[in-house]
């Protein structure tokens, strides 16, 4: 809206400017006239603007990255369910960091994507620094990155559903929660163990 309203304003300023008379008082040539110099320039701009098939490099730049972010979410997501799964040992260091990676990740794509507002202020919950919580906190942020991305406004071509975008927005802000809260439970728990 404030685009569209500076753009108008742009417009106006440069009509306006366009029929004020030179210093000599003869008028500048009109568009529609042959002495008109940039003519063949305003015919070029002009094709230019109504091809459809040109998109602001800015938009496929965005595009690109929310594709990369999606992908990285999905494959760090599985590295971690991965090293839950394997050993009996936690890995404080790595949870720490492939969680502040998830997070990044998603702050990133929850910008890009813009699924919206969110309805409720979600407020950070109390929690304890045990292994137990964070084992649970990890099931917990690997249920939610799959469901979001499993969300079928991302799977079916041209789908806006209001309630599921709504959902896909829920299930971002618990991936931020938990992973802000995972992070700092095993960098909590590293410290405490002394690794």
């Amino acid at each position: 809206m404030v685009v569209a309203a500076c753009g108008q304003l742009l417009l106006v300023s440069t009509m306006l400017i366009a029929q004020e008379v030179n210093p000599r008082g003869i008028p500048p040539p009109q568009r529609n006239t042959p002495d008109y110099p940039d003519r063949e320039a305003d015919r070029d701009k002009a094709r230019k603007a109504n091809r459809v098939d040109v998109a602001p490099p800015d938009r496929r730049l965005i595009l690109i990255q929310i594709k990369k972010d999606f992908q990285q979410l999905q494959v760090v997501n599985a590295e971690l369910e991965q090293r839950l799964s394997s050993s009996g040992l936690l890995d404080y260091k790595y949870i720490s960091e492939a969680a502040a990676k998830i997070k990044t990740l998603a702050e990133r794509l929850d910008s890009n994507l813009v699924l919206g507002e969110s309805e409720s202020k979600e407020s950070r919950p109390e929690y304890e620094v045990s292994e137990a919580v964070l084992r649970s906190s990890l099931l917990s942020l690997h249920d939610l990155v799959i469901t979001f991305v499993e969300n079928p406004i991302f799977r079916e071509s041209g789908v806006f559903d209001i309630p599921e975008t709504k959902k896909a927005k829920a299930d971002m802000n618990g991936i931020l929660v938990l992973s802000d809260q995972v992070k700092k439970i095993a960098k909590r728990l590293r410290k405490d163990a002394g690794r």
